[in-house]
């Protein structure tokens, strides 16, 4: 039985890809992170010496071919994935070198040195994502220095690497991420590395660790209890918060904790992330069906 295995490197992790051929019987099956991909009979020979398999991982299109070598006595085995396919991720690419050959053609027609330190880092930000969409593996980072410059760490094989990226000033002092939630130093998010390059690397502020999202839990019930601590009577507030920031959650996620969070802020001070979106975002009939069950075990607490 001859077996084999690959490692794909996929935008947010790797997968391990393995096949297993019974070349008595010709029964070849295809593995990918122990998920059967197709099991069934190969049948090649001099006549139809090649054949193809097509299968998905990430949206990507991948293919292993089996192919007689050596006048047929030989067989050869080969994984391989298409730069350019149809899927998103194939598209995104496409989009991402096309840019960097407009950042090379931009290049030569501006002269100075300000113009080429701007492409130089433009040309140099596309190739980090590009590296890391080709092959990225994730780990956790922790947040070192909070600022309009956020630094971080992360350790791959008890070495540490360093990153950085920005973040929002919002009105209260505090830098926040896209989703307005506050990033502080000692907060925990996943970061994506290049495994033969970590300097290649990109912190996801969208995905905060188990241990970050208990803290990001606890500061949008902070934010509920004090926006509506006025609106309800006392023993409610808190039972009513906290079962609208569980709910949120399982049915929204990160998202869901970042539009409570929001009701701290006043329409100017974070985009769609604020207490008129927030109402707005809670007038949709399933939030309608939250907001009903959480004043009813709000109610049922009290009593």
């Amino acid at each position: 039985m001859f077996r084999r295995d690959w490692t794909y490197y996929g935008q947010l992790k790797q997968h391990k890809v393995q096949i297993a051929h019974l070349q008595e019987s010709g029964r070849i099956v295809l593995r990918v992170n122990d998920l059967i991909m197709f099991d069934e009979t190969l049948v090649i020979n001099k006549e139809e010496p090649k054949k193809v398999y097509p299968f998905f991982i990430d949206d990507e299109l991948c293919e292993l071919r089996v192919e007689l070598i050596k006048d047929g006595t030989e067989l050869e085995y080969e994984f391989s994935h298409s730069d350019y396919s149809t899927s998103k991720t194939g598209k995104k690419k496409k989009r991402l070198d096309r840019m960097q050959n407009y950042g090379v053609l931009f290049g030569f027609l501006f002269i100075g040195t300000i113009i080429a330190i701007t492409i130089y880092v433009t040309a140099n930000a596309i190739q980090i994502m590009r590296s890391i969409e080709r092959g990225g593996i994730i780990t956790t980072a922790l947040v070192t220095k909070t600022g309009p410059s956020v630094s971080y760490t992360f350790n791959i094989h008890d070495e540490v690497h360093t990153g950085n990226t920005t973040a929002k000033a919002h009105t209260s002092g505090d830098f926040t991420s896209g989703l307005g939630l506050p990033i502080r130093s000692g907060d925990h998010f996943e970061v994506l590395y290049v495994p033969d390059n970590p300097k290649k690397n990109t912190l996801l502020l969208e995905r905060p660790t188990a241990e970050q999202i208990l803290i990001y839990k606890e500061d949008a019930l902070d934010a509920c209890i004090r926006a509506l601590y006025k609106k309800m009577e006392d023993e409610n507030v808190g039972s009513y918060c906290d079962c609208l920031k569980e709910g949120l959650y399982m049915k929204y996620g990160v998202e869901g904790l970042a539009r409570l969070y929001a009701l701290r802020d006043n329409i100017g001070d974070n985009g769609v992330f604020n207490d008129y979106y927030f109402n707005k975002f809670m007038s949709g009939i399933e939030q309608q069906r939250l907001d009903t069950l959480c004043q009813q075990h709000a109610a049922a607490q009290q009593n």
